[in-house]
This record gives C-alpha cells, structure tokens and sequence, in this order.
C-alpha cells in the first residue's frame, strides 16, 4: 500500500500560518475556500489589533508554560503577544520557548501573569512569585494547557485568531466591552 505524500506544516507567525491555509487549498483543489478563510481571519485580525493599537498604556506579560518556560521570539505565541500590543517580558530570552529565572521575572515584575500550569492557587503559595504584583492583584490570566482555549492560541491553524481575541480581550477588557 502507498500512503502517497505527506506535508509537515509549521508556523512561528500568523502570515505563516495564512500561507500553509492557501498551499494546502492548493494541494486539496479548495483555492477559493482557502482564500476565503485567510481573508476572513485577515480581517478579524485587523479588527482586534486597531482596537489594541490606540491603548496608552500596553501591558507586560509573562506566560508560564511551566517551571518558567515560556514563548520567546520566533514563537508563535510572541507573535500572538506583539499583534496585540502586549510587550512580552521573555522577548530577550534567547529562544523560542526560553526558561526564565524567578530573578529576571520578579525584576521585570509584568502587569500580568499568564499561566498554562500552576493555578492562581499554586501561584500565590510560590516563593517569590507570590509577591509580584500581578499576582498580589489577581492580573492572572489562567487557560489550562491542552484545553481548547490553550489550543487557540497556540496550534497555528483557522482558530488562531480566536486566540488572539481570547488573549486581548483577557489582557484589555475594557477596549472590548
């Protein structure tokens, strides 16, 4: 039996992800269809990042992916932070998926805390993490890691820029009411 081609597809960037959509309507005979889905997402995507654009004030974010790994250039969840006007305190980590020092996280003391592995709960029981601000104040952003919505925004596929909502509308809120 022949099991034909096979394509491996990944993505470090959204446009990325827009041009694997498009080579694989090529490949499947849906051009049409493929073009349609990257303009839909193409426009969805200009909706959030103007509405992010005019904040005074972008926040600072770590993600935690679990004992302090987190999503540094060439990732496409930094590329996911940048669109929505989010400065991602791991982009001078010096990798993709960095392991950051408590040091470093508690110097750059981030307005916000995002985690995909310890809980809220767990964060405030965590020597050193539990006295950053972010989590003094519950600026947590908790989205379990496997879960759909973890899925969202980090799997490049359709549904990415209903990641990037997700994580906008969790990190500005008041621009989405």
């Amino acid at each position: 039996a022949s099991w034909g081609r096979v394509f491996r597809l990944s993505s470090k960037r959204i446009e990325e992800t827009e041009e694997q959509i498009l080579l694989m309507g090529e490949i499947l005979n849906l051009n049409d269809e493929a073009k349609a889905l990257t303009d839909s997402m193409e426009a969805e995507l200009q909706e959030i990042q103007d509405a992010v654009s005019n904040v005074a004030e972008p926040k600072s974010l770590f993600l935690d992916l679990g004992d302090y790994y987190s999503a540094g250039p060439g990732s496409l969840i930094d590329d996911v932070l940048n669109r929505i006007n989010v400065i991602n305190i791991a982009a001078d980590g010096g990798s993709a998926w960095p392991q950051m020092s408590l040091e470093v996280i508690v110097e750059k003391n981030p307005d916000i805390y995002f985690s995909m592995r310890p809980t809220p709960e767990e964060l405030k029981t965590m020597t050193g993490i539990s006295s950053l601000d972010c989590i003094q104040n519950g600026a947590i952003i908790y989205i379990e890691e496997n879960s759909p919505d973890s899925e969202l925004i980090a799997r490049p596929g359709p549904r990415i820029v209903e990641g990037v909502r997700l994580l906008a509308e969790e990190v500005y809120p008041d621009v989405f009411q």
